[in-house]
């Protein structure tokens, strides 16, 4: 990759971190919550507007506020309050994700579950450590409660390859929260290579494991990003 500043998911990070605490709020795949999420007859009476405010627990653990700036059928983007993101780059997630990202990923991986009862995934853009690093994640210990994936607003270069990738670990999780991170990790990358082909994202990802080619993919089940 030409970037000098490779990004990485925190999902395995923050994986690590809740199945230590003893996985609280995990909702089982074939459990009477779960399949009552993913019901035909939802009524996604609790669907985001454009305008409405909210408080999200973040990667630093604190609460970060954040507004709706755009829905689609199948999400909602929340912003951080002091954060301005171009109205052009927020009608691109948003056509971007209903076009080519949750179509993709949902026909390889699945549909969603839908505890929130809103019918949208929720996409956070929020600060999390600047540019490179941590580019976005998914958190499993709030997945029983609502369906969310977040990126960083310091790396919106590549907010699409971001989003494909994080959207497969909220789909693996539902489906097997206990997967072994290296493949959970290798789907997840497999979701982005399928909706946007090689990107200097994914490059960069298999540049630093074939650095030592030597090292087990096993490696990726106590890795620490």
């Amino acid at each position: 990759t030409d970037d000098a500043e490779p990004v990485f998911s925190a999902t395995g990070f923050l994986k690590m971190e809740w199945r230590d605490a003893g996985y609280p709020g995990l909702v089982l795949p074939f459990s009477p919550g779960y399949l009552n999420s993913r019901s035909s007859a939802r009524s996604c009476e609790n669907a985001w507007s454009q305008g409405e405010t909210d408080y999200v627990y973040n990667y630093t653990g604190g609460n970060t506020s954040v507004t709706v700036q755009k829905t689609s059928a199948h999400a909602a983007i929340l912003v951080q309050d002091d954060v301005i993101i171009s109205s052009t780059t927020l009608n691109d997630i948003a056509s971007t994700w209903e076009s080519t990202i949750y179509p993709t990923d949902t026909s390889y991986f699945g549909n969603p579950p839908d505890v929130d009862n809103n019918c949208q995934i929720e996409i956070f853009l929020i600060d999390i450590d600047s540019f490179g690093g941590i580019g976005g994640y998914f958190s499993p210990g709030i997945s029983s409660v609502r369906e969310s994936v977040f990126v960083d607003v310091a790396d919106m270069s590549w907010r699409n390859t971001i989003l494909a990738h994080e959207f497969e670990h909220l789909l693996h999780n539902s489906r097997d929260p206990f997967e072994y991170q290296w493949i959970d990790e290798g789907a997840a990358d497999m979701a982005a290579y399928l909706s946007f082909g090689v990107t200097s994202m994914l490059t960069g990802h298999a540049n630093a494991w074939s650095q030592d080619s030597s090292l087990s993919v096993r490696w990726w089940n106590d890795r620490g990003a």
